[in-house]
């Protein structure tokens, strides 16, 4: 259809370098060429035109947002309108899907650009982003929880996308509605039927454990903005289960999923197990801390990958952070208080992210507040003249970052990926 390729064109114009003069004119019209686009959207299941939307979102992030609640809306509503058609017409499913891929693309796109603030300490600005943010999430939390079930699969990543950005960029403690996904997220990873979410014996135990690199930065946003007392204090009634057993439970699944290609999924559960020690202060959490160190320490002795080894560490640091003389006393019961700290010393280089050097500094730090009260046993006290100076040099090395981080440059060394490396 002609009103077809003229989205197309629009698309090329936009692509278009150093056009100002184009671009001027779509900026005046910018509401106009939107509900002309989105009037195509909902005619005609084609995906170069929802490309061209996600194109003038990305091209006018700031000038979009007035528009965005209603993008949403229509985005959606057409998401599911196309999966609908696509099931009743054999015939056209493979257009009607890329097509919904593309409108998935284009919500998320809209999210990213609601997302910046042009002054974050401006308290009245930060309101109006959460108050939007609500408004979304009205329109896109139905079909996120629609996307979180097996039949949704081959969505999932969008889905979990979009959650990512609710969850971070709404108000805290994060509200109500927003929690409602929480528990898809569990049974995506660990299963459990319910009466909303029967699932046949093969996926009783989950269907997308693989996915968990992806559920982690939603997982992050619900301990850490829910505030952590409701993430704590939460319990999914139909399940009967509380979040931290769930937490939990998915964390262990994860975690000892067998072979090396699975230690990157085990690397993002230890994650989630830092965090719940990250963001509450004792005794909250003192309960947990036994169960988590029984299962890092067992799981420390196998692994294969740096990536999962240094996530191990830093977890293992954020709980001495948390309560010291707890992580100790569960070291010396399991006899492997020597094995741990020696790993820790072995492989401190291969830290190198600040935000994890500065963990490890402040793990490093509460040790020797301990010995100076002569709290540490004997096997630790030992290393504490090789503590001290690695301590030093970690305090330059993260004076070291921090400049580097400020001026905007990076070395070599801090950007290369050790997720391929094994020891």
């Amino acid at each position: 259809p002609v009103r077809v390729v003229a989205a197309t064109c629009l698309q090329a114009f936009l692509e278009r370098e150093d056009d100002d003069e184009v671009r001027g004119v779509v900026a005046e019209n910018l509401a106009a060429v939107l509900e002309q686009l989105l009037k195509i959207m909902s005619e005609v299941q084609c995906e170069e035109v929802a490309l061209t939307v996600q194109m003038l979102i990305e091209s006018f992030p700031d000038e979009i947002v007035p528009f965005a609640g209603r993008l949403i809306a229509q985005l959606a509503a057409q998401f599911c309108q196309m999966t609908a058609s696509s099931n009743d017409d054999e015939d056209a499913e493979g257009d009607a899907e890329c097509a919904a891929m593309g409108s998935l693309a284009t919500i998320v796109s809209v999210l990213q650009a609601c997302s910046s603030l042009q002054n974050p300490e401006d308290a009245a600005e930060q309101q109006r982003r959460d108050a939007l943010f609500a408004s979304m999430a009205q329109s896109l939390l139905p079909l996120v929880t629609k996307l979180l079930q097996p039949d949704g699969i081959d969505f999932i990543e969008e889905a979990l996308e979009m959650l990512a950005y609710l969850t971070a960029f709404c108000a805290t403690p994060i509200p109500a509605p927003i929690w409602a996904p929480f528990s898809r997220l569990y049974q995506a990873v660990c299963g459990k039927a319910t009466a909303s979410l029967p699932l046949p014996e093969v996926l009783k135990d989950g269907w997308a454990t693989d996915s968990i690199c992806s559920i982690r930065e939603s997982m992050l946003n619900y301990i850490a903005r829910g505030p952590s007392g409701i993430f704590l204090a939460g319990t999914w009634a139909e399940g009967g289960m509380t979040y931290p057993d769930m937490l939990f439970d998915m964390v262990k699944k994860v975690l000892h999923q067998p072979g090396i290609g699975s230690e990157k999924d085990a690397a993002a559960g230890v994650d989630l197990a830092a965090a719940l020690f990250e963001f509450v202060t004792p005794p909250v959490a003192d309960h947990w801390l036994p169960r988590y160190f029984h299962e890092l320490s067992i799981r420390l002795g196998t692994v294969e990958t740096s990536d999962l080894r240094r996530a191990i560490l830093v977890a293992f640091a954020t709980m001495i952070w948390y309560n010291a003389q707890l992580f100790l006393r569960c070291a010396e019961e399991k006899g492997c208080t020597l094995q741990i700290f020696q790993v820790w010393m072995q492989k401190i280089n291969t830290i190198r992210e600040m935000r994890e050097k500065k963990v490890m500094l402040l793990a490093k730090t509460r040790l020797l507040q301990l010995a100076c009260g002569q709290g540490l046993p004997q096997s630790v006290t030992q290393g504490l003249p090789h503590l001290i100076p690695i301590l030093a040099e970690q305090s330059k090395e993260i004076i070291r970052l921090r400049v580097k981080q400020a001026s905007g440059t990076r070395d070599e060394e801090d950007s290369d990926s050790e997720d391929e490396a094994c020891t």
